[in-house]
């Protein structure tokens, strides 16, 4: 019975293994093992590309699926899966909308909307919907600067309800926009209008593509009855279609009869016309009185344009130039400023119908001006010291060094000159084996400076002056050739490096060459002189806080000691010793203006860790004027104060906050602490007798830049929100709103300044941002009229990342010298060169978010070209 079952079991087992086996040619049984793999689930969506806002013309050619592409993390390109949905018609005007919808094989799906604008067919001279049949279709209002209005369609007439005037002109915009005109013709538009009361409106055709360019401008005067009105417009430029006929409902002229008031218009028809008759001379613009250099390169049409009301082909090559320092080479003027002086020079221009127009111009030629800094110590040896030899560091005056084998000696001679006698040159063979040293020369960075002395040497023979840190590193060197007769040397240098007020000054007389020979230097009248121009830039560190900050550290004052910071927007003065006075210690802000008779209110908030009385005076700036003054007990807890006052006579006035020592018994005591003021303040009774801000104190808040400004946008350019404030010594333009649509959109600046031309400029700053990304930065001048900005130089773009960076740039200023010039920080929408990426990734466009600037500074440099 063991025997069946182990045979039963066997058999059993045998047909187990016959079923999981495979019988090969060889008849040789295998096992296959099996490994499962689980697969991580698809979650990602896919990611369409070229899905961009289209903008068409009736009747053109329109494929949804153009340019657009779908691309998934697994699938791969999945185009051809893309669906398009929404309805659209070519061939009527108007905005549609169109969806994409992708999906890919694990179900993730995309959608996307896009519009596509149909605009109709553009006929030249042809203003759409004229009676306004299609309500306000191809017209809009626009409102910024401060005014307020809506516009509506009131039985087939356009009313717009002007609430708040703003402003400016431009506060108010009712305008159609993308008009074609052509060039070199004339259009005549009507219109009629009238307004709920009498007051004046500006009515014109620009182009907003070209800095607003005027093909017609003018003021008319609305009544309360309908009237006809005609604006003549000229194409003085080529043929566009992106005209706009704007109505200007804000702030028009002085502003005295711009009123809100519901304006009402129709009836528009747009007519081409032939020219009137001229008579009118051409316009010659910029040719202002000037003063350039000596020995510079004038150009006397730079800068120069032309205008005509009928000749559209005139061209500055046109002017006939006449004058004693003008030439022609090669047919192009040139003005010769070899010779210092004033100079007249005679522009004249003629237009196509005969009509003439001349222009004089000065132009004053002058030398760089240079001051004395006192930094060379003796420099005409009239001092009776020996020039010490090998000196230690901090040593004063002249010192002499030479290495060992050289042979020197040096004395004053009978006419007060410095003789140094060479007998032999070292074995070195170097320039610098022989030096005339002096140490703690302080070079400040962005000036420009001129090494000044007269030198003579019994052999002709080469010197050089070096200017060089404690650590030997060259800042500049200049070589110069002696003769045996006394003669004055310079060199004009600027400093590109960081400053330092320990530089030392040597004179190398080693050997220069094998014709380098023993011989006698004599030296004499050596100077230092500074380029006498003020800074271009004001307050680039940041830390002029627009306050004068005083205490007195003489006796006079009892040793009065103080420091002033700006904390959290806070002027903080920590008192260590108040002194003897109650002047001792102040806070005082400068050249305010005060009308004679008029009440003024000062306003302010003050604290402090101790409780203590301090003063608030004010009275004009001269030594024997009246003070006013109002005494506080400031405490521990912040109030605010009000100090009301009426001078006697105008002038240019002062306000003192006085935290020194006071006696007075019904006062607090006069402690050492800190001292807190904040949100100053000064208003004006007006003729309404209310108190109005007369925006003349800087940085009240503590918080602003002194000499910087900001501008957050407009309806062309698009608004912005945010702050500019100064923390820790640098400027923070915290964007909390980005609406910008052009790089101008947000700006911050700062002007005028004077750019002198045929100068060479550098612009530095260090700049990070919270969030990388580009901004421009532009230098010209501003314009109040078409094309608004002259560029001193091509826009530069900085790449911002998170990380400080120091940036260097730059230019040469080929215009005449400008006395309006601007830097501007463009911080608003850029985007890369096609302006339409193709990858929405690819745009670079920047958003809100903190920049931080800091160390701005904008010199002329004379150092020669690298």
């Amino acid at each position: 019975m063991k025997k069946i079952i182990i045979t039963l079991f066997s058999l059993w087992l045998l047909v187990i293994i016959v079923a999981c086996s495979k019988t090969t040619t060889q008849e040789t049984t295998t096992t296959k093992q099996t490994t499962t793999t689980t697969k991580e689930k698809d979650i990602l969506k896919p990611v369409l590309y070229g899905a961009l806002n289209r903008v068409i013309t009736v009747g053109d050619e329109f494929d949804p699926l153009e340019g657009v592409t779908a691309i998934d993390n697994v699938d791969g390109d999945i185009t051809d899966k893309i669906e398009v949905s929404g309805d659209y018609d070519v061939n009527t005007p108007g905005t549609y909308t169109i969806y994409y919808t992708v999906k890919d094989s694990a179900g993730n799906e995309t959608k996307k909307g896009i519009t596509l604008q149909v605009k109709p067919v553009t006929v030249a001279g042809r203003i759409l919907n004229p009676n306004f049949d299609e309500g306000l279709t191809y017209w809009g209002v626009w409102v910024g600067e401060g005014g307020e209005a809506t516009a509506e369609v009131v039985d087939g007439v356009a009313v717009i309800d002007v609430k708040v005037v703003g402003n400016v002109n431009y506060a108010v915009q009712f305008e159609q926009k993308e008009i074609t005109i052509e060039q070199g013709k004339f259009y005549e538009i009507t219109f009629k209008a009238k307004a709920s009361v009498e007051r004046k409106i500006g009515v014109l055709m620009e182009d907003p593509n070209n800095g607003y360019h005027k093909y017609g401008n003018k003021i008319i005067d609305l009544t309360t009855e309908w009237a006809t009105y005609t604006l003549e417009v000229a194409v003085d430029t080529g043929t566009i279609n992106t005209a706009k006929l704007g109505f200007m409902l804000g702030k028009v002229d002085d502003g005295t009869d711009s009123k809100p008031a519901k304006i009402y218009l129709d009836d528009f028809t747009m007519t081409e016309v032939e020219p009137p008759e001229d008579t009118t001379g051409p316009e010659i613009n910029g040719a202002n009185d000037i003063t350039v250099e000596k020995n510079s390169n004038f150009d006397p049409l730079a800068g120069i344009s032309v205008r005509d009301n009928q000749d559209f082909d005139l061209t500055v090559n046109d002017i006939i130039i006449t004058g004693d320092k003008i030439s022609k080479v090669d047919g192009k003027y040139v003005f010769d400023t070899s010779a210092e002086g004033q100079f007249t020079i005679t522009y004249k221009l003629t237009d196509a119908s005969g009509n003439e127009t001349v222009v004089t111009r000065t132009v004053t030629v002058t030398t760089l001006v240079f001051k004395d800094t006192n930094e060379v110590e003796n420099g005409d040896f009239s001092t009776d010291e020996e020039v010490e030899f090998n000196s230690t560091e901090g040593a004063t005056g002249w010192i002499k060094w030479n290495e060992e084998t050289a042979e020197v000696t040096y004395t004053i001679n009978d006419a007060g000159q410095l003789e140094v006698n060479i007998t032999n040159l070292g074995n070195s063979g170097q320039s610098w084996t022989i030096q005339l040293q002096q140490y703690g020369i302080n070079l400040v960075k962005g000036k420009t400076y001129k090494l000044v002395f007269d030198a003579k040497s019994t052999v002709n023979r080469d010197i050089k002056a070096v200017f060089k840190t404690k650590g030997e590193t060259v800042y500049t060197s200049h070589n110069f050739s002696l003769t045996n007769e006394m003669d004055t040397y310079e060199f004009i240098f600027t400093v590109e490096q960081d400053s330092d007020n320990d530089m030392t000054l040597s004179f190398e007389m080693g050997k220069f060459s094998d014709e380098t020979t023993a011989s006698i230097i004599t030296y004499d009248n050596i100077k230092l002189l500074e380029l006498d121009e003020a800074a271009l830039i004001k307050n680039g560190d940041f830390s002029d806080l627009g306050w004068e900050t005083w205490y007195g550290d003489g006796d006079y004052a009892g040793f009065a000691k103080a420091s002033y910071a700006v904390i959290n927007g806070v002027m903080v003065i920590d008192i260590e010793n108040v002194g003897n006075q109650p002047w001792a210690v102040q806070l005082n802000q400068l050249n305010l203006k005060f009308e004679q008779g008029k009440t003024y209110k000062l306003v302010f908030r003050a604290k402090a860790d101790e409780a203590r009385y301090l003063e608030v005076k004010v009275k004009d700036q001269s030594v024997t004027g009246e003070w006013q003054s109002k005494g506080i007990n400031a405490t521990t807890e912040f109030v605010t104060y009000e100090f009301e006052f009426t001078f006697g006579h105008s002038d240019a006035h002062r306000i003192n906050f006085e935290m020194g020592y006071f006696t007075s018994g019904d006062t607090e005591t006069s402690k050492n602490t800190k001292v807190y003021i904040d949100d100053v303040k000064l208003y004006v009774l007006d003729e309404n007798e209310e108190y109005v801000d007369t925006n003349q104190i800087k940085n009240g808040d503590f918080e602003s830049a002194p000499y910087w400004n900001s501008w957050w946008g407009d309806g062309d350019a698009g608004v912005s929100e945010g702050t500019v404030k100064v923390v820790d010594d640098q400027l923070v333009i915290d964007i909390t709103n980005f609406g910008a649509t052009k790089s101008y959109g947000i700006q911050v600046t700062q002007e005028p300044f004077t750019i002198k031309g045929d100068r060479t400029y550098i612009i530095e700053f260090d700049i990070k941002a919270d969030n990388a990304r580009p901004i421009y930065i532009n230098i010209g001048e501003p314009l109040n009229h078409d094309p608004w900005f002259t560029h001193f130089m091509e826009t530069y773009q900085v790449d911002v990342t998170t990380e400080s960076q120091h940036v260097t740039i730059i230019f040469k200023m080929n215009l005449p010298t400008n006395q309006n010039g601007k830097l501007v920080f463009e911080l608003g929408n850029i985007t890369n060169d096609n302006g339409t990426p193709e990858d929405p990734s690819d745009d670079i466009t920047a958003g809100t978010g903190k920049i931080y600037i800091d160390n701005v500074m904008i010199y002329p440099t004379f150092n020669p070209a690298e």
